[in-house]
């Protein structure tokens, strides 16, 4: 890591947060979009003054501090023990999950882990809700506003949000979720942002692309729900929200219901049959079609 170092940014946490017990480096270092004068973001854990704990004096749940480290500035953000364990028992939680599954420790120790432990107890289906309502604002910012950082960060939620629900495991960098070649699309802004930094704005053409593929990256993420068993109503929902990808997310739906035989014959009965009802009637054994009839060429008439 260039600038600071960890133990630096300890030293840091130790002379300004009394009874610190973890601390991790979080914000645009973990997520990947940081600038060379992007300030660091630590989150962590401290305890509290037996006084408070008898209730003679008020509690203290969060503690901020802004601190200059090695000539770089770093932001402190510190809350109770028992503050963090409620912000991981909730089904807002992704947010929470990302920063405590930080690799960049400052500080380690046996509370850190007890709460991971703790935390793989709160990874649910009901992430894919939390990370949509996270993306949603970044996602208008980025069509309203042409910011290209907010562009950006829908996108690394959504694949954050696919990753998580796929494999039930926290991974936040975008390198790490998109390696450079995957999508060329997001590496082309990847390399605009970090050459002109937060001023970056999405041109017209980058636009149209970008609205498609955020669409697709949130269409993946809903298969992700799909195929891990998420709650039909939730998944139909979505698919109805997305016309264009309704069939897609049925289909993926279906291969995993219990009533898996009824929903794929729904999609082999439209009225049209596409790449999804073929696979439909693969599954349900139905005869493989060998054509489809056309309507005769049209003669061309004179000029």
């Amino acid at each position: 890591m260039e600038g600071a170092t960890l133990e630096q940014l300890e030293e840091a946490v130790r002379r300004k947060i009394k009874r610190p017990v973890y601390a991790l480096l979080v914000g645009d270092h973990l997520t990947g979009v940081a600038a060379q004068a992007t300030a660091y973001s630590l989150s962590g854990g401290m305890l509290v003054r037996a006084r408070q704990l008898l209730g003679i004096r008020p509690v203290s749940e969060l503690k901020e501090r802004q601190v200059e480290v090695g000539g770089w500035q770093a932001l402190l953000h510190f809350v109770e023990m028992k503050t963090a364990l409620e912000s991981i028992a909730t089904t807002k939680n992704t947010a929470v999950l990302e920063e405590l599954h930080s690799p960049h420790v400052v500080m380690d120790g046996p509370e850190l882990q007890h709460l991971k432990r703790v935390a793989r107890s709160f990874i649910t289906r009901a992430a894919y809700h939390d990370v949509v309502a996270r993306a949603l604002p970044h996602r208008e910012s980025a069509r309203f506003e042409g910011r290209l950082a907010d562009g950006l960060e829908a996108a690394r939620l959504y694949l954050f949000g696919t990753h998580l629900l796929a494999n039930g495991e926290c991974l936040s960098h975008l390198d790490a979720l998109s390696p450079p070649g995957r999508l060329p699309w997001l590496d082309e802004l990847r390399t605009r942002q970090r050459a002109e930094g937060a001023s970056a704005v999405i041109t017209r053409p980058e636009a149209k692309v970008l609205k498609s593929e955020l669409e697709g990256l949130e269409t993946r993420m809903g298969v992700a729900l799909a195929q891990g068993g998420g709650d039909p109503k939730s998944v139909l929902g979505l698919a109805s929200s997305i016309p264009n990808h309704e069939r897609c997310l049925r289909f993926w739906s279906a291969s995993v219901s219990a009533d898996a035989d009824r929903e794929l014959q729904s999609l082999t009965d439209a009225g049209f049959l596409d790449l999804y009802g073929l696979w439909a009637e693969t599954i349900l054994g139905q005869p493989a079609r060998t054509g489809v009839e056309l309507s005769p060429p049209v003669a061309p008439g004179m000029p």
